[in-house]
């Protein structure tokens, strides 16, 4: 049945045979088989499932499968989950360099990489152990036999290669979290066993140029950059960069490169240079980019004039592609002291700003400091509506005018906020109209 079932394709449905047939097994070797079946088939639908509560509940009965069966046996189980809960650290950690929020804390995120690191190296001595192993046993055999073998010790080899990308990628996440150079050379070697050169610290003249053309190969040269931008040099960093514009690299990473090019030129200290690629950007460069770049200079711990720059020249590319909740998001973690400029949408964002301030007083029943602040933000948007770009916000001004209609509600001035409210509906074409004239 069960074979049927890995022929038909129908994992799930194998997996719980499987599961059967692991509570039924007589004895201990065709425990150790099923065991080796049900983890490959796991790792199968891990691999393949979407996220969100359908993949929740499959890890958790993976997890529950790995504790019925030997340590050697739910390796490759063991790794398909490490491989998730990598992926979940890696996107909070992007989340965290575009100042954004995360479930959980920093030191907890930290916690959590340091845990899956120490696993899969841990994974990692263990395969490399079960493999040569395997390899005294192919040199003692001949045919079908070592034909089988040689099969087995090229999935173990694969799984090596994959437990070694995926620590040296936490590793290097873990450097950037902590600043921790040991990190950031272990995670140097483990990508430079990915790219076999020979040498523990490869130097880029070494670095295959066809190889790049894999996702993975790629990605650890973009690894290595990473990592050598808590120990090394700009140039350092730049010159591993650079073996990615080859039109030889995979395509995914090279379209990235722009994204990384900020971030680690910024994380070496290099913001004069990060500013100049924010400069070379495409216009429909994604937003991401934008924010990322904004982030670098505004939150950089180096008091420069280039970071300060590289950050305000963000905003204001931001701000001209009418990206303003991006602006008000970033005025609200920054302080708009750092990006002071004119404007539409920097006036905009400060009467924004200025409101909250007077809605949190007026809550807190200190009315003469809100009656101040919504004084302040119906000036600040007096002023927007006057800047000479307003007209290429066109979409915002709507929200503008309506702002300013409950500013003047809120210093008692009604009839003018009436008026206000009702332009408001006036200039809005969608659905909010009718809430301006409510």
């Amino acid at each position: 049945m069960a074979t049927w079932l890995e022929d038909t394709g129908l994992q799930r449905l194998l997996a719980r045979r499987l599961e059967q047939e692991l509570d039924l097994a007589r004895n201990a070797a065709e425990r150790t088989a099923v065991a080796q079946s049900l983890a490959v088939t796991y790792a199968a639908l891990l691999e393949a499932a979407p996220s969100g509560a359908e993949r929740d509940a499959l890890e958790a009965r993976a997890r529950d499968v790995l504790e019925k069966i030997d340590e050697k046996e739910g390796d490759p189980l063991r790794l398909a989950l490490l491989r998730s809960s990598y992926g979940m650290a890696s996107r909070d950690c992007e989340l965290l360099r575009l100042a954004l929020e995360i479930d959980g804390t920093r030191s907890e995120l930290t916690a959590r990489l340091d845990s899956i690191a120490d696993q899969l190296a841990q994974v990692r001595e263990r395969l490399l152990r079960n493999e040569k192993l395997l390899e005294r046993r192919i040199n003692r055999t001949r045919g079908i036999e070592a034909e089988i073998l040689g099969s087995r010790s090229d999935d173990i080899g694969r799984r090596i290669a994959q437990a070694t990308y995926l620590e040296a990628w936490s590793r290097a996440y873990l450097a950037w979290l902590t600043r921790d150079g040991d990190e950031a050379l272990e995670s140097q070697k483990l990508f430079g066993r990915i790219l076999s050169t020979g040498e523990a610290f490869p130097n880029p003249a070494d670095i295959s140029r066809d190889l790049r053309g894999n996702v993975i190969y790629a990605e650890s040269i973009l690894g290595i950059a990473f990592a050598k931008s808590f120990t090394d040099s700009a140039a350092t960093v730049r010159a591993w960069l650079q073996l990615l514009e080859a039109g030889e690299t995979a395509e995914t990473v090279r379209e990235g490169l722009p994204y990384w090019r900020i971030a680690l030129l910024s994380d070496a200290g290099a913001h004069g240079e990060a500013l100049k690629e924010l400069r070379e950007l495409p216009d429909d460069a994604p937003v991401v980019w934008l924010r990322l770049a904004a982030v670098s200079g505004l939150g950089s711990t180096i008091a420069s004039t280039a970071a300060r720059t590289l950050g305000t020249d963000a905003v204001a590319m931001l701000a001209a592609r009418s990206e303003l909740n991006q602006v008000v998001n970033l005025a609200d973690r920054f302080g708009l002291d750092e990006m002071e400029r004119d404007g539409f949408a920097l006036y905009y964002v400060s009467g924004v700003c200025r409101y909250d301030d007077a809605r949190i007083a007026k809550e807190s029943g200190e009315l003469e400091q809100a009656r101040r602040a919504y004084r302040v933000a119906l000036d600040q948007f007096d002023a927007a509506l006057a800047e000479p770009d307003a007209d290429e916000f066109i979409d915002a001004v709507p929200g503008v005018v309506a702002m300013r209609a409950a500013c003047s509600n809120e210093l008692g001035d009604h009839a003018l906020a009436s008026e206000l409210f009702e332009e408001a509906a006036r200039l809005h074409s969608g659905m909010e109209a009718g809430n301006f004239l409510w």
